[in-house]
């Protein structure tokens, strides 16, 4: 090891949100001496803190359908467009972009959407496992979600994805409006707007920066090490070997690093001449909590044609939606959430008048976007450096999934899944 150097441990793993937690819990369950270094002043306050609380692999298909350029063109026209583009943004975007636009091509998007979901169904399942055995407190629930529509073109079009993923274990029920409102009674103040829906039973949902707390306490417990507020400056390598990391609180040796920091992780990688095509996408989330005496839902709701979902967390209701290109920009802006806020009300209006606005908790985070919808996870052309990346939405159900995977790689076994789609320089 380079003099200068304090020797830290085996594995450095940078990022303490749900990709680096589960990535340092699953490699420290192998054995191996594992450092979580996060930049922040704690765990999980950056895209996994208030995300949707969504485990759901049925919502599988990358942002880029067929159309999507359409979608784009409208934004620019429409101030509360659910997916949009900052003018400003174009200049950053354009080889990404145009990346993005070639993976919406009608057999990229549907290839996508099989890889997407067979990790995002291996993930869920590792994850139903894992707060079992270990008894997470996390406000979790496998009771299944249910997609809204009121389009009856938009339903035929998600049952076509649907029947199509039932080839590879997606398992749905087609409802009509009458067993829809039966599903989810909340619902019934707008059953005839309701066309149909479809029921995931196999999806679920739960507090995402809850469960990362609870995993970091056991891997803390455990033998692990996390230092918070530490911002790593540079990966330090030589003749294309990781030998550790400079950070904001010193020079610490690594054998091995994994890149686990969502949209941070390109600009590390870059300086060694490791390239990610990830992009910032922020979404927007807002939280109450419910007053005594008002019924929850009893499972998530996705509205199709409202592009948002509405997820009870406990005692608590999170609405949660929006795709903004508007770099990494973290301001939340008022019109915003004013408009999450007036959808719940389109969806539960009868709860929604029991809501006060301002006991609403406003958030906003980056989602780590690929052009083709799927996260990096594995190796780089540098010895030792790994990736655990861009999971884009689906951050949460992927977590756990993409960390077995990525320490099967690691150890030098076989995974349970097919880790070529998510390689590096696909």
């Amino acid at each position: 090891m380079n003099s200068g150097f304090a020797s830290e441990g085996e594995v450095a793993v940078v990022g303490a949100g749900l990709a680096g937690l589960t990535t340092g819990w699953e490699l420290l369950s192998r054995g191996y001496n594992v450092t979580i270094i996060e930049a922040l002043p704690d765990i999980a306050l950056g895209t996994s803190f208030a995300n949707g609380g969504l485990l759901t692999p049925s919502l599988s298909e990358p942002w880029n359908a067929p159309g999507t350029i359409g979608q784009l063109l409208f934004s620019f026209f429409e101030p509360h467009s659910a997916f949009k583009l900052n003018l400003g943004q174009i200049p950053d975007l354009s080889i990404w972009g145009l990346n993005f636009l070639r993976n919406s091509s009608k057999n990229r998007f549907l290839n996508s959407t099989k890889r997407s979901f067979r990790l995002a169904r291996y993930s869920a399942e590792i994850t139903r496992e894992v707060a079992a055995s270990l008894s997470l407190k996390c406000d979790f629930s496998s009771l299944g979600s249910m997609k809204l529509y009121r389009d009856a073109n938009a339903m035929k079009a998600s049952l076509l994805i649907s029947r199509m993923l039932a080839e590879e274990g997606l398992v749905f029920d087609e409802l009509d409006r009458d067993v829809a409102v039966r599903t989810e009674p909340q619902l019934a103040p707008i059953r005839e707007q309701i066309v149909g829906a479809i029921r995931f039973p196999d999806d679920g949902c739960g507090d995402a920066h809850l469960f990362c707390r609870e995993i970091a306490t056991r891997f803390l417990k455990s033998g692990g090490s996390i230092r918070t507020g530490a911002t790593v400056a540079r990966i330090n390598t030589d003749e294309g070997n990781v030998l550790g990391l400079e950070t904001s609180i010193g020079k610490f040796g690594f054998k091995s690093v994994v890149l686990a920091g969502g949209v941070s992780s390109p600009k590390l990688a870059s300086k060694v001449g490791v390239s990610l095509g990830i992009k910032p996408a922020k979404g927007y989330s807002v939280t109450f909590k419910v007053p005594a005496g008002v019924k929850l839902p009893t499972i998530p709701v996705i509205d199709d044609g409202m592009h948002i979902a509405v997820t009870p967390l406990g005692d608590r209701l999170r609405i949660a939606g929006t795709a903004e290109f508007a770099g990494f920009d973290l301001s939340v802006l008022k019109p915003r959430v004013d408009h999450l806020i007036g959808l719940l009300g389109s969806i539960y209006p009868n709860i929604a008048r029991e809501l006060r606005r301002e006991d609403a908790v406003p958030w906003t985070g980056l989602r780590p976007m690929t052009a083709d919808g799927l996260p990096y996870i594995g190796p780089t052309k540098i010895r030792g450096l790994w990736i655990n990346s861009g999971h884009g939405p689906l951050g949460w159900t992927m977590a756990m999934g993409s960390a077995r995977l990525l320490g099967d790689l690691f150890d030098g076994r076989a995974p349970a899944i097919d880790p070529h789609p998510y390689r590096l320089g696909r």
